[in-house]
């Protein structure tokens, strides 16, 4: 047997620290008592517990989801890198000498250009804007643009269950929502064919990714009621900060490409 909040949530509501319930011996049987306004029960599984065993895999399970976002968008990027450099539609990266203009391609198919000017510096936009690596890329900025959303959502709810709503977590909903349309404009319009929606989905995405993780370094503090807890919030923020100035040194070097 577990506890529950009653009607009245003074303090966070979990079955450990909303309320307590004792247990004292009258003569052969236990009694159990409950401290108002709680009572003894069955703990009552949560909204997202609920739902994920709906899924079929327990919350704990879900940890996979923002992991393999990571890995599948961090190896698809360089798969697209390794096909625009096989099709000579970008240098590789450890080419430093670039040429104003380039006579012709004497390279092999397969192999990386030989001759390189500044418009075939590997960006990343620059690495998925022709074909067949365009495909790819628009298919990561698609698939990472829908598991955005389902970590979004799934952290949404995870807040719920342990503190009130709040405008913080709405915030981080909808900047992660806003995140997700960046992607998909990123991935599915070319820097070189439809370059001012390919830059205003860039505009988009990254600033407001930088808005969700910052938003969940403050929630990360706010349910915060073990040491664990607070050490999680100090290596989100300092990832946060570094997210933030890698941000800020691509940028820079870019603003002086034409």
């Amino acid at each position: 047997l577990g506890c529950r909040c009653g009607v009245r949530r003074a303090v966070q509501c979990s079955a450990v620290l909303c309320c307590w319930c004792g247990v004292r011996r009258a003569g052969s049987q236990s009694v159990r008592r409950a401290v108002p306004p709680c009572v003894c029960r069955r703990p009552w599984p949560t909204r997202a517990q609920a739902a994920s065993s709906a899924l079929g895999f327990p919350m704990t399970a879900w940890v996979i989801l923002p992991v393999s976002l990571a890995a599948f968008c961090i190896a698809g990027i360089w798969i697209v890198y390794a096909m625009a450099v096989m099709n000579h539609h970008v240098c590789p990266v450890e080419n430093w000498l670039y040429n104003d203009t380039c006579s012709g391609e004497t390279s092999k198919r397969g192999y990386p250009k030989s001759c390189c000017t500044i418009q075939d510096i590997p960006l990343v936009s620059k690495c998925g804007s022709y074909p067949p690596e365009s495909c790819l890329f628009s298919l990561i900025g698609n698939v990472g643009a829908f598991m955005v959303i389902l970590i979004c959502g799934l952290r949404y709810g995870q807040i719920l269950e342990k503190c009130r709503p709040t405008w913080i977590n709405s915030g981080a909903l909808i900047a992660g929502c806003i995140n997700a349309i960046g992607l998909v404009m990123v991935g599915n319009f070319q820097v070189d064919h439809v370059k001012s929606l390919h830059y205003i989905g860039a505009g988009v995405a990254f600033p407001a990714g930088m808005v969700f993780v910052c938003l969940q370094c403050i929630l990360t503090y706010k349910v915060a009621v073990s040491l664990l807890d607070h050490w999680t919030g100090h290596i989100r923020v300092i990832l946060t900060i570094l997210a933030l100035i890698s941000l800020v040194l691509s940028i820079l070097p870019c603003s002086t490409l034409p």
